[in-house]
């Protein structure tokens, strides 16, 4: 064989595998890494209805259903008296429940029956608010939007993440403006009993919310979209 001939060979086979041996580069990005399960925020699944005191009974009744059905109280009596303090006389609450047959294990939320079954729950991942000042969050996949009575449309929060920091508690950090004008916004949820200062409405979720230095304090209840697996 010819040197021509040689050279023209290894140029072949150079074209073909490329610098090193196996398989050509590909020009496809490589896949993102997915937030591990146990990292993720999870809510319990829960049924959103109506809980009513009938004749001294405690009923469900579920959203979209014309009859009520009897559940046992939790061991406390806890949900008969949301209705009694809720309900203003009228023995009826929006609620979203974990039952289990006929047996009340958790209330979740708890609203004055002016709420209805189709806004219990926030469209949103997770919503948190507060009083004095008055200050709500939404979070939604990687953003979080800021609400006040003087910010009406919102202050959008980007690249957020959530993460598990113990049993039954999670943070979610994220963060907005450029590089030497960043700005923090980290939310700590508790999983714990949270009563509104002003309504009364029971909630899931302690909220702690580190808003670029400055502190606030709230309740958060889940949304729809967090309770899929």
């Amino acid at each position: 064989m010819t040197r021509a001939a040689l050279a023209a060979l290894v140029l072949g086979l150079l074209a073909t595998t490329g610098p090193g041996c196996g398989a050509p580069p590909s020009d496809e990005p490589l896949p993102e890494e997915e937030t591990p399960e146990s990292e993720r925020f999870r809510a319990p699944s829960s049924s959103t209805g109506y809980l009513v005191l009938e004749e001294g009974t405690l009923r469900f009744q579920p959203c979209g259903a014309t009859v009520t059905q009897p559940v046992d109280d939790l061991s406390d009596g806890e949900a008969r008296r949301l209705v009694e303090d809720l309900g203003h006389g009228e023995d009826r609450i929006a609620a979203a429940v974990v039952l289990e047959g006929m047996r009340l294990l958790e209330v979740r939320h708890a609203a004055g029956e002016a709420r209805t079954c189709e806004d219990l729950l926030p469209g949103v991942d997770l919503e948190a608010r507060g009083n004095e000042p008055f200050w709500s969050l939404e979070v939604q996949g990687e953003e979080a939007r800021w609400r006040t009575p003087d910010e009406l449309d919102g202050i959008v929060w980007s690249e957020g993440e959530w993460r598990s920091t113990g049993e039954g508690r999670w943070q979610f950090e994220a963060r907005r403006g450029g590089p030497g004008e960043e700005e923090r916004l980290l939310l700590d949820l508790e999983s714990a009993p949270c009563r509104d200062t002003m309504a009364g409405f029971r909630f899931p979720y302690i909220a702690r919310l580190d808003l670029a230095g400055i502190a606030y304090e709230g309740c958060a209840l889940e949304g729809h979209s967090s309770t899929r697996p």
